[in-house]
């Protein structure tokens, strides 16, 4: 007959039972049988009986070990191997890093040479196990650089069993050897605004494998010298061992200073390299201050005031801005020209009226700007030309460009060019006439600035019936010469006809005021006799370039180029366009310049009237030409197109 009795007891330590059992043959009568155990914490486990509470332990053999406080090394708890059959047995392995030394201490109470209590390292057993009735002593043995598995082991053979059958081991323990890990050369790189790259190198592991490194970073102001877990202290861990590390970091704060180092962590400790320092890259695009050599800004300077307006005298027909930057870093460019901060710029050319004034403040990050506008209003000179000069004679009878108040038979707009006196009569003034080597030279004084408000055209016949042209106010006719003005602003004027066959020739002087005569696109194209096609919209020089496009540009209608097309180059992340123009070109277009990032969406920024701010005019040579510029901030775009519409009213 056979029966299971299952032990369930009721409180934790020994305990004891007893099972009477009667029997019908009287010569076993009764059976009398006393069980005792041990009853123990389900929580606890083996790893807490040898002192390692959390370590993973993975069981072996037959039974699992298990924790029990009867018999124990340290008075509190340790591990019992399992209940076990002949032949079987009860293990229980760990993990351990290297290099180091594991100590233990063990019991056995078992059939002596026959059932034994073992230890392996990676599988090999190692020697000193013990068998029969061992007290507790103390085991050491060395393990090598890296992971080990380490086992303990009751086993029986087919002997059969003595005392408590069962092994204990207690307190075990790892000891380090080695150094911590050896960090170097911290590195800092690709650093912008927000984002940077930081670095180190682990030389050495120290002997015990590398668990952790990283990089560990702060800003200066909070702590100089970062280190895992310190307050306002980021980490941000690597992968690896040994060798160079590199880790990114976002969300940094722009122009801001910080301090970092790079560690790496074994079984002795964590160790930091130096430390290291950067300043991300400012996005600080704004102005500390904004002066002008002329004029007074209103409403005063403010940092985050971006537009401004000043008026002028007529006398000041330029000035100069000297902006300062909040951040020495940043990029300051006026009407597309480079000033230092807190530099003056080059002159700036100022028209009658309205003239805008940008300063572009690109911050150190070379994305965030921002344009800052100055509308600056030359006020209107005194009356020049025809006007001033017919005002120093009062009293006359009929001061009109038409009229003869003298009754020399001169009226007083070629008094005007011809330096004469409306008042008094004279012939004096009028061309003469010589003849010299074959030609025929007609010759005459005028005032220089009579030509910038009449048209003077030099007219010569044979017959009195056939008048042929010489334009003197554009004297670009070979025809033509001029002297060098005096102090009072008198220059010769010298027109050379070759005779020919003729005996004679008869000249004379048609004057007109400019806003009698043809102007503009009209008068510019009159100036190229013969083109095959003179309309707005021809190209008779077949380069792709319409007139109106070549008036604008001052070019040549009749001479391929396309040398006048608006070039760009990159400075300091913007793109900046730039052209030459004719100045009187603006009274008779309208003039838009065109940017695009993908040849499918344009932008219009004009060029006349109201003015864009990313216009900048330059200073007008002195045949009216003025250099353009249009600078578009290049922000997200590695590219950028560009083009000029030009259009009559």
């Amino acid at each position: 007959t056979s029966f299971t009795v299952t032990f369930a007891p009721a409180a934790l330590g020994t305990r004891s039972a007893a099972i009477h059992i009667a029997s019908n043959d009287a010569n076993e009568n009764p059976f009398d049988i006393s069980l005792t155990g041990n009853g123990l914490d389900p929580n606890l486990n083996v790893a807490v009986g040898i002192d390692l509470p959390g370590t993973p332990i993975t069981p072996g053999g037959q039974a699992p070990w298990v924790w029990q406080s009867t018999t124990t090394h340290d008075g509190i708890s340790a591990g019992q191997s399992g209940v076990i059959s002949d032949n079987q047995s009860s293990a229980f392995t760990l993990t351990a890093a290297g290099p180091g030394t594991v100590s233990f201490w063990w019991k056995v109470s078992s059939v002596y040479g026959y059932d034994f209590l073992s230890f392996s390292i990676d599988g090999v057993e190692q020697s000193g196990k013990i068998s029969g009735e061992v007290d507790w002593r103390q085991k050491s043995y060395s393990l090598t650089a890296g992971s080990h598995t380490l086992q303990w082991s009751y086993t029986k053979d087919n002997v059969g069993s003595f005392g408590a059958d069962c092994g204990w081991v207690d307190q075990v323990s790892f000891v380090a050897t080695g150094i911590s890990p050896v960090v170097t050369s911290p590195t800092s790189a690709s650093i912008t605004g927000t984002t940077a790259t930081l670095g180190g190198n682990v030389t050495s592991d120290g002997g015990p494998t590398v668990t952790a490194r990283g990089v560990v970073y702060a800003p200066t102001a909070t702590t100089s010298n970062p280190r895992l877990g310190g307050t306002g202290v980021t980490n941000v861990p690597g992968t690896g061992t040994t060798g160079v590390i590199t880790v990114p970091v976002s969300g940094l704060t722009p122009g801001t200073a910080y301090t970092f180092a790079a560690y790496a962590t074994n079984s002795i400790g964590t160790s930091y390299s130096v430390t290291g320092s950067f300043t991300t890259l400012s996005n600080n695009d704004n102005l500390s201050n904004l002066a002008l050599s002329s004029g007074t800004l209103s409403p005063a300077f403010a940092s985050g005031t971006l537009a401004y307006s000043t008026g002028v005298s007529n006398a000041s027909a330029s000035l100069t801005v000297t902006p300062t930057a909040a951040q020495a870093n940043a990029i300051i460019m006026v009407n597309g020209t480079s000033v230092a901060s807190g530099s003056a710029s080059s002159p700036v050319s100022l028209s009658v009226g309205t003239n805008t004034i940008t300063v572009l403040v690109t911050a150190q990050d070379g994305t965030t700007s921002q344009f800052y506008t100055i509308t600056v209003t030359r006020a209107a000179g005194a009356s020049t030309g025809y006007a001033a000069w017919i005002g120093n004679y009062p009293g006359l009878a009929d001061a009109t460009a038409s009229g003869d108040p003298d009754h020399d038979g001169i009226p007083n707009l070629l008094e005007y060019v011809l330096n004469g006196n409306p008042g008094a009569a004279s012939t004096a003034i009028l061309p003469v006439v010589s003849k010299v080597a074959g030609n025929f030279v007609f010759t005459f004084s005028r005032r220089v600035a009579s030509a910038q408000d009449t048209t003077q055209i030099f007219q010569y016949s044979s017959d009195l019936s056939h008048w042929t042209d010489v334009l003197i106010t554009s004297p670009t006719d070979t025809r033509v010469a001029l002297g060098t003005a005096d102090a009072n602003g008198i220059q010769s004027v010298t027109v050379t006809i070759l005779a020919g066959t003729n005996a004679s020739m008869f000249g004379r002087l048609q004057v007109t005021s400019i806003d009698q005569v043809v102007s503009g696109y009209a008068a510019w194209i009159a100036t190229y006799p013969g083109l095959v096609d003179a309309t707005a919209s021809g190209d008779p020089d077949h380069d792709g370039i319409p007139n109106l496009l070549e008036y604008v540009l001052n070019g040549n209608p009749g001479i391929a180029s396309s040398a006048i097309l608006p070039s760009v180059t990159k400075v300091a992340n913007n793109f900046v366009f730039t052209f030459s123009r004719r100045v009187v070109s603006e009274q008779d277009t309208t003039q838009i310049f065109q940017y695009s990032s993908d040849l499918s969406h344009w932008t219009d920024v004009s060029i006349t009237g109201t003015k864009g701010t990313e216009v900048a005019l330059g200073s007008a040579d002195g045949a009216g030409v003025q250099p353009v510029t249009v600078t578009i901030p290049q922000g997200a775009s590695p590219t950028m197109f560009g083009r000029l519409k030009v259009m009559q009213p």
